[in-house]
């Protein structure tokens, strides 16, 4: 089974694994569906036919921009790559995925690894005092970005968002409030 893999962002700025909630396509997936649909845009069949793509790629583009609810544009935010939020913030966050979950998970029909996810938040602030912040992992059938690997070396060490600069489209990036949303 798939699953969505939170990290807890160290005092150091290692980036350590911490837990995880299961069924992947019960987060990122999930909320880009919904609010596809519920800010008007067509889907299509599938959501990662051509349509659903082009819907998700929307979602994005209103991101920060005042265009959703400040709840829907975190958690919107938070399914995207090598993203990381800081400790002071991830109550937001938590809320932010307890009401999704309560406007559009059908417990019976779907998955609640938003609600799982949150309780992993929420359990991570609590047991690591000093974290900055967490970061996840959205798909556990692809790679984590979260671990750096040098030819030679096994295992591989983790990442650290104070000295790890990543390049291109490997960099990490916060998820933080701004003007008009969240960035």
């Amino acid at each position: 089974m798939s699953y969505v893999t939170i990290y807890a962002v160290q005092a150091n700025g290692d980036v350590t694994y911490y837990g995880e909630a299961r069924n992947n396509h019960g987060f990122a997936p999930l909320v880009w569906e919904h609010l596809c649909k519920q800010y008007g845009l067509d889907v299509g069949v599938y959501i990662f036919s051509g349509k659903g793509q082009q819907a998700i790629d929307q979602l994005f583009a209103w991101r920060g921009t005042g265009h959703m609810a400040p709840e829907d544009d975190i958690l919107v935010g938070a399914t995207n790559d090598r993203v990381w939020i800081a400790r002071e913030h991830v109550p937001q966050l938590v809320a932010a995925c307890r009401s999704f979950y309560k406007r559009h998970v059908k417990p019976r029909n779907q998955v609640d690894t938003v609600n799982q996810a949150a309780a992993v938040m929420e359990e991570l602030l609590e047991r690591v005092p000093d974290a900055l912040g967490v970061a996840f992992h959205m798909c556990s059938a692809a790679a984590p970005f979260w671990s750096v690997y040098v030819e030679g070396e096994e295992p591989g060490r983790p990442y650290n968002i104070l000295t790890d600069k990543g390049k291109g489209r490997k960099k990490h990036w916060q998820l933080r409030p701004e003007k008009g949303g969240w960035g």
